[in-house]
Order: C-alpha cells, then structure tokens, then sequence
C-alpha cells in the first residue's frame, strides 16, 4: 500500500512561511488529478467535486482503489405501498480500481454492488451487481476529458440503475486572490439516471419501443449534467450539481488530515423539482451521502 502523505507536513505548502509559501506557489505547475470524486491539486487532497457526477482528471498515481459507500435516506415517492414503506432508505457500494495510469491518461474500473441488506424482503445482500470503467485524458494541467460509464454491465436481473454512460470535461480554475486553482467545474452528457426526467438532448433507437422515456433509467439517451464546486480548503469545500436526477446542494468534508476518508453529504429537491415528475406534491427535500475511502 502507497503511503498517503499528510497535508499537515512540513513538506507542504500550507506549513510554509508566507514569502516562501508564495515562491513555491509561483513555481507550482496546478497540475490537477482525480482522486475518485475527490481532486488532488499539486498533492494536496482536496473533498469531493460532486455526488452524482464524477470529474475527469486523470487518478492520481497515489491510490490504486477506492471504495464509495451510497446512502439516501428515501426514495422521492413517498405514497407507494410496496414494502419498504415507511423505511424507504437505501444503500450502495462502489469502487474504483486502477488499471492504468500515466502522467496524460488513466483507466479505472467501476464495480459496483446495488443490494447491502435483505432487509424489507429486498434483494439478498451482493446481488444487483454491475461493472463500468472510465477513460480520462489530461488536456492540460486544469482541464481533462472522460468518456465511460458507471453501470454498463449487468450481472444479474435483479439491477434497476439503469445504464449509466458519461462523456464528460472538467475545468479547475482560480477565483479572486488564491494562488491554487480552487474551483472545480464539470461538464458533459450522460445517459441512464443522468436523463430520467425529460433533459434529452441527443436519442438514439435503444428500447425506443418502452411505454415512456421519463423516469426510465435503462436508456441510452444522453441529456446535459454539470457541476461547480467551491474549494474552500483540502478540509471542505460546497458545491451544487444538477445530474438529471435533479438539483443538488453538496457540502464535502475531509474530517481527518491523515486519513483519506471523505464524506460529502447532498441535499436534493431543495432548489428544484423536475417538471417532469407527475407526483411533484409528494416530493419533499431528501438528503444523500457519500462516505469515500481510498487505498
């Protein structure tokens, strides 16, 4: 296992004096790498970027796996009957696994486990299996480009995620007086719960015969995402994203220095309702997480 280095050292750029600390900072390339949803900025481990929506640097050579625990506390339609009611939390897990990785291109693979629990007489804990990758290419220093997918290969019939593909680009630039990049912008198109809500922009003939094309994940229809996050400091940083399935307000916490565990708690139906949703009236704001950990 690769050490991870403490932004607490001696060796980093926030314990240094303030003229030294700006003569390094002049000589700093920015350089910008992917850290799962995280970013690393000259080696400095920043919070996540978005909740939903991946960024598309290029992983950093430090960790070679991620593993992402998903949590929402309950689904949007609160009036169903079926049996998780009145309990209708969930709970997923991801992971990131490097393959390949070089200083202008990265391939990670995705798997990913739906079912944690049996509880509510669900799925058997493990089922609901799938596996995606993403691609991502270094542009220059602050811009990257990703093309993959999060749920592209089902292992079971027991899946309702959808198929999850993503062409994407992501920007880091600075914003008043920081010398470091400290805003993270991304931006693409992507399909399955990235266009379940009306925001198609691009369709093709993938099941074009189904009933309805709104609240549908398993398309291959492509609609517009995108987030901007804040990076106020490598321990927090706010951003908001809207991924298709809606608008989110996303506060990202690095809570220990040392260890590289991330939580980002988002905030969904606050802002915004899809449109699209026919039972608006009973939706109300929900939160979801991300608690991340990397190896």
């Amino acid at each position: 296992m690769v050490p991870i280095p403490s932004f607490e050292g001696a060796t980093h750029v926030t314990d240094l004096d303030t003229t030294h600390k700006s003569s390094v900072q002049r000589r700093a390339s920015n350089q910008v790498r992917s850290n799962a949803r995280a970013v690393i900025i000259d080696g400095l481990r920043y919070p996540d970027t978005g909740l939903f929506i991946p960024n598309s640097f290029v992983s950093d050579k430090g960790n070679r796996g991620h593993a992402i625990l998903h949590y929402i506390n309950r689904v949007r339609h609160g009036p169903l009957t079926y049996g998780c009611q009145p309990d209708c939390s969930d709970g997923e897990i991801s992971f990131e696994v490097d393959i390949y990785n070089s200083d202008k291109h990265s391939f990670v693979l995705l798997p990913f486990i739906q079912s944690l629990s049996p509880r509510n007489n669900g799925t058997k804990f493990g089922h609901g299996a799938y596996l995606g990758f993403r691609f991502s290419s270094r542009l220059s220093d602050t811009l990257a480009f990703s093309i993959g997918g999060e749920t592209l290969k089902r292992f079971d019939n027991t899946t309702d995620l959808g198929r999850n593909a993503f062409i994407g680009f992501s920007k880091a630039f600075s914003w008043g007086s920081s010398a470091r990049p400290n805003y993270i912008l991304n931006l693409g198109f992507g399909s399955g719960i990235y266009s379940t809500y009306g925001n198609i922009w691009f369709k093709n003939s993938f099941r074009s015969d189904r009933a309805s094309m709104i609240n549908d994940p398993n398309n291959f229809d492509f609609g517009p995402v995108g987030s901007l996050t804040y990076l106020h400091s490598p321990r927090f940083a706010v951003g908001i994203e809207y991924s298709g399935y809606g608008i989110g307000v996303s506060p990202s916490f690095r809570p220990f220095p040392s260890i590289p565990l991330t939580a980002t708690v988002s905030f969904y139906d606050l802002l915004w309702v899809p449109s699209k949703i026919t039972w608006r009236e009973f939706v109300t704001p929900n939160f979801l997480v991300n608690i991340s950990y990397s190896m």
